[in-house]
């Protein structure tokens, strides 16, 4: 075999070997993240809670202050790629470091902190529970790797059973795929935080 043709079949099969890793590391959240603490550290985030709360309102995600508890609430179709529980949009990882930042800025970074991810009706009991759940351990992930404790991170997948909106409506199905971060305890409900402040 020629050596120059050799060379050529050698730098295209590594490179179909890098691929899936240089992708991994863009789009993935770390699934070693039990050992790699502040792989997602803020650089260049907003250092008052005043802008933090701005541009994380600006992201379209909510901030809910009921008593000393706090509830986050990021649309599920806004952070996830199409078809994807575990790939966030490049924008919407910047958007998870500003709500870590934020969980510690307001003091919650050693609190209990609870992960729900919720669905529309669309699938199986059985599909939407591993839905949800995927994607609450996916936001899990970041807000560990951000800063906060794994010990005092719990995700948990709640499937369609606490909807906040009408699912025979686009509007009301996209409201209802939802993350919820709860700080202090176990929500009781989510829906009924969330009608409180409507």
């Amino acid at each position: 075999m020629d050596l120059s043709n050799f060379k050529k079949a050698f730098t295209l099969l590594a490179f179909f070997l890098a691929a899936p890793l240089v992708n991994a590391q863009i789009y993935a959240y770390p699934t070693n993240y039990q050992t790699t603490p502040g792989l997602f550290t803020c650089k260049g985030c907003p250092k008052t809670m005043d802008q933090l709360l701005a541009e994380l309102e600006a992201q379209g995600v909510k901030v809910i202050q009921l008593g000393d508890q706090l509830e986050i609430v990021l649309g599920v179709d806004r952070t996830f790629r199409p078809r994807s529980n575990t790939r966030l949009y490049t924008s919407q990882i910047r958007t998870m470091r500003l709500v870590t930042e934020y969980l510690i800025m307001r003091g919650y970074g050693n609190s209990s902190i609870f992960v729900y991810g919720h669905t529309d009706e669309v699938g199986s009991d059985r599909a939407k529970l591993g839905r949800s759940k995927q994607q609450a351990e996916t936001i899990k992930a970041y807000l560990w790797s951000g800063g906060i404790p794994l010990g005092n991170l719990k995700a948990i997948g709640c499937g369609d059973t606490d909807p906040v909106a009408s699912n025979q409506t686009v509007d009301g199905s996209a409201a209802n795929r939802r993350i919820e971060i709860f700080t202090g305890g176990p929500a009781y409900s989510h829906a009924a935080i969330l009608n409180k402040t409507m």
